[in-house]
């Protein structure tokens, strides 16, 4: 995956790089009329190619660590709602309860609550282990 950002700011040995999103419709806008507005989105990097102020850079990113966070961030807390209605299912209806789909799904929402602490905790260890998924690779 590559992208362009622009250098806003110099901060000792990382920049602020201003990137435009591009539209779910595509970069070219004008086939559909609709007028879209893409706001900027502001990365910190480190500057490994000395990077000046207004200048224009490439950024890429590893298509494999890519997938792994979004593979993290869509299906661990799919698995955890669906788990969640699952064991409330066997739970409650075990047990003889009259509204037992109310209640595996109030335990899915509890489950999927659980994921979000889950995936909290795995992004702490991600940012500690310091892996890069988006570097600097040159000046355009």
């Amino acid at each position: 995956m590559e992208q362009v950002g622009i250098v806003k700011k110099v901060e000792g040995n990382e920049v602020v790089l201003e990137v435009r999103r591009v539209s779910a419709c595509g970069t070219n806008c004008s086939s559909c009329s609709g007028s879209c507005e893409v706001a900027p989105h502001f990365l910190t990097l480190e500057n490994k190619v000395n990077a000046k102020l207004g200048d224009m850079v490439e950024i890429k990113a590893e298509a494999k660590k890519i997938l792994k966070y979004t593979f993290a961030l869509y299906i661990i807390p799919l698995v955890f709602l669906i788990l969640g209605i699952a064991l409330g299912n066997g739970f409650f209806k075990g047990r003889g309860y009259e509204n037992y789909e109310l209640l595996s799904f109030l335990t899915g929402i509890i489950g999927l609550v659980i994921s979000y602490v889950v995936l909290k905790i795995l992004d702490n260890n991600m940012a500690k282990k310091a892996e890069e998924v988006l570097t600097i690779s040159r000046i355009l």
